[in-house]
């Protein structure tokens, strides 16, 4: 606290740009947090592990950076006077829906509590949203990917170690305690293998979030603006974080990181963007050396996939029968489990269905399916709309949200990790700059700063 108060005093005039850059490099611990009433609710282990994941009360390094970005925005609104309150955007309408949803999903659920936690937990998510949505300026950009390369390279260095040593893969469960530091769940054919996890929650989690990583990478490093620096930067941070995507075991990850990478190789090529060339070929090279390692793990994790793939298809039904019995506001978000021990008569896997859309409509129901794809599909052609723009820099983050969004979507396929705190923190986050798309079109100015590839910063 003292240290904060220094920095405080010191960069003042910089202190927002200085916490949005913790927030960006805060996104690996955000679900490091200190969980209340959770211990004492009385839940089951069963509960409390899917509660971890679908919402609970807590409080973390993301909520204190949270809430002093806002009491900054709020000191130059009414006291500086040097910023006004935020102009109403559409997809602001689809994230209050999405809220409302959580609201009255809670009447009437078995487990209240447990709807309020979700409700909360969600909360944080959609402040992340509004202030990334009107605050993030072209300065901030080479911000965010020095922050999301940095800890690409860190995410990776831990994924390897838990890979090679089968330690501290539940390093953002245990959160201290020393009971489950270095134990995981066991996947089926795999039993003997150490997945790599991260600071997420579980390796599945943490595949789609080395993904959604690499989807950021991937376009700093194709795009001509930049400078060699960064580019390089971006491609050391890429490589390393695909590799630890692998140590993953993930096949939703793979899959869907596989068609949305490709996509944005395509959407280059078309572009006619020659400096796509050096780096393929490179990549080439990497991956020619490392094939034979590579397709050991890959050949072994989905040969083993037809069982849990059936496993997965009948849960489809119970969730439909959950959602069809409540349809508009749904069983109560966070509630689940919960409507298993009702509905899951015929022995299906006692977990969340591997489906996203389902879930959501079993705990939200139509409401928030309306609200979470609307917010997310309507982004997407949002990010079209600029993807047509391509002479203009604001074409590549475009593409990053139009590729991290459909990431999010194909892995939500056949996986139910869209919550899992880090991923979801990824989530949110594309979705303010998607947002901010049209602003940042309109504010970019015609001087550039070379040495980073993005407009020179102006003003205080």
């Amino acid at each position: 606290g003292i240290f904060g108060i220094f920095i405080a005093s010191v960069f003042l005039r910089r202190l927002s740009d200085l916490l949005l850059l913790g927030l960006f490099f805060a996104i690996p611990v955000t679900g490091f947090v200190k969980t209340f009433f959770l211990i004492t609710a009385g839940y089951s282990d069963r509960d409390t592990a899917i509660l971890l994941t679908s919402g609970v009360i807590g409080l973390g390094p993301i909520d204190v950076i949270l809430a002093a970005l806002y009491v900054l925005w709020l000191y130059e609104i009414f006291v500086k006077r040097t910023s006004t309150l935020a102009t109403w955007k559409w997809p602001d309408a689809f994230a209050i829906m999405l809220l409302l949803a959580y609201f009255f999903s809670s009447w009437g659920a078995p487990e209240p509590q447990a709807a309020w936690f979700a409700l909360i937990f969600q909360v944080r998510f959609v402040l992340v949203y509004f202030y990334v949505s009107r605050r993030l300026e072209w300065r901030h950009l080479p911000m965010l990917l020095i922050a999301l390369s940095i800890v690409a390279i860190l995410e990776s260095l831990l994924a390897y170690y838990q890979y090679a040593t089968g330690n501290l893969v539940s390093l953002a469960l245990d959160r201290g305690s020393g009971t489950e530091l270095n134990t995981q769940y066991v996947v089926p054919g795999i039993e003997q293998r150490n997945r790599a996890t991260g600071t997420c929650n579980e390796s599945h989690g943490f595949g789609l979030f080395a993904g959604l990583l690499a989807q950021y990478l991937l376009v700093w490093m194709f795009n001509r603006t930049a400078s060699r620096g960064i580019r390089l930067l971006a491609s050391a941070a890429f490589l390393m974080i695909m590799l630890a995507l692998i140590c993953s075991f993930s096949r939703s990850a793979w899959l869907s990181a596989a068609i949305t990478l490709s996509m944005i190789w395509l959407v280059y090529f078309i572009w006619g963007e020659r400096q796509l060339i050096v780096p393929t070929i490179f990549a080439g090279i990497v991956g020619i050396v490392l094939f034979p390692w590579a397709m050991t793990i890959l050949w072994e994790r989905f040969s083993t996939a037809e069982g849990l793939v059936d496993a997965r298809f009948e849960q489809y039904p119970i969730a439909w029968s959950i959602w069809k019995d409540h349809f508009l506001f749904g069983y109560g978000a966070g509630n689940y489990m919960w409507a298993l021990d009702t509905y899951n008569r015929g022995g299906a896997l006692d977990l969340p269905v591997h489906n996203v859309f389902l879930w959501i409509g079993a705990e939200l129901g139509l409401f928030g399916v309306i609200a979470y794809f609307g917010l997310a599909v309507g982004m997407m052609f949002r990010a079209i709309k600029y993807l047509r723009k391509h002479s203009h820099p604001v074409s590549n983050c475009a593409l990053i949200v139009l590729a991290s969004l459909g990431m999010s979507l194909l892995d939500g396929l056949t996986d139910p990790l869209y919550r899992e705190p880090v991923v979801y923190m990824m989530f949110w986050l594309t979705l303010g700059i998607g947002t901010a798309l049209e602003r940042l079109y309109r504010t970019y100015p015609p001087e550039q700063d070379r040495s980073l590839g993005i407009p020179a910063a102006t003003g205080n």
